[in-house]
């Protein structure tokens, strides 16, 4: 809703792109997605028919109508893609990234949006925090402790390269789960699914802080064994989109929903 909410480039490549193999539900009949999840995986194919194949998809779709339209540009954005040596990317100010998933997906965006394709929104998922047993909260070499290091050392190499290529202030990284967690330790050393979690926004537009007060772990503070929600995602993602990107069209985004700006007067 975003995308289709503001004026893109005309000579935009692609205005958004993921870094995985499959587009999240959010960016679902959206045309204009460029889904990778290696520099290299960008083709039809590889070894003796890729070629082949671009070739024989160039003549299927080379009319002037919509569908034709779309394959056209698909195929322009495989030639470019193909023509870039992604391989050798070196991040700005000596950022060195993990060799961890995480840290080659956000690399592989910030490479991209460097190129200035257009590229207007990226988005990155991150499995692995289901974690009903072994959590290992105190333990950063496994588990939930392990995951919570590689998502903040590679956020912050990315940023640290945004920043030292001038970009920090065009930035809006928001960092949002799909469930809390409950207070209490289960019995196989875990956590079960709960309510409120923190949202994490990060940017060179953004002053930090913590945005809503604690509620606190006591128990008439809670919902259940959950930190009980104070604050609508939705109000975070339309602050984003409005302060930080530029977007007002609010409405058109989350329609029928009253927003105030956290952090603004």
């Amino acid at each position: 809703r975003h995308l289709q909410s503001i004026a893109h480039d005309p000579a935009a490549i692609f205005t958004s792109m993921v870094a995985s193999s499959n587009p999240p539900v959010s960016l679902a009949g959206y045309p204009d997605v460029a889904t990778l999840d290696s520099p290299s995986s960008f083709h039809p194919n590889s070894g003796l028919y890729g070629d082949t194949q671009l070739l024989m998809l160039q003549e299927l779709y080379n009319g002037a109508g919509s569908l034709d339209l779309a394959g056209q540009a698909t195929l322009d954005a495989v030639e470019l893609i193909n023509s870039l040596d992604l391989n050798s990317y070196v991040p700005a100010g000596g950022v060195s990234y993990p060799n961890t998933s995480l840290g080659r997906d956000l690399e592989l965006v910030a490479q991209l949006w460097k190129l200035d394709l257009g590229i207007a929104v990226a988005t990155v998922d991150v499995g692995g925090w289901d974690t009903h047993n072994g959590q290992q909260v105190l333990n950063f070499n496994g588990g939930y402790g392990r995951n919570v290091r590689e998502l903040s050392e590679a956020v912050a190499a990315f940023f640290l390269d945004m920043q030292a290529s001038g970009r920090a202030n065009d930035l809006g990284i928001v960092i949002q789960t799909e469930f809390g967690r409950q207070i209490k330790e289960n019995g196989d050393f875990g956590t079960d699914h709960g309510l409120g979690n923190p949202m994490a926004v990060i940017g060179g537009g953004v002053t930090g802080g913590l945005y809503r007060p604690f509620p606190g772990l006591a128990p008439g503070a809670r919902i259940g064994d959950s930190v009980e929600p104070l604050t609508d995602f939705r109000r975070v993602h339309a602050t984003v989109l409005d302060r930080l990107m530029g977007n007002p069209n609010i409405g058109q985004v989350f329609p029928g929903f009253s927003y105030t700006p956290i952090g603004f007067a």
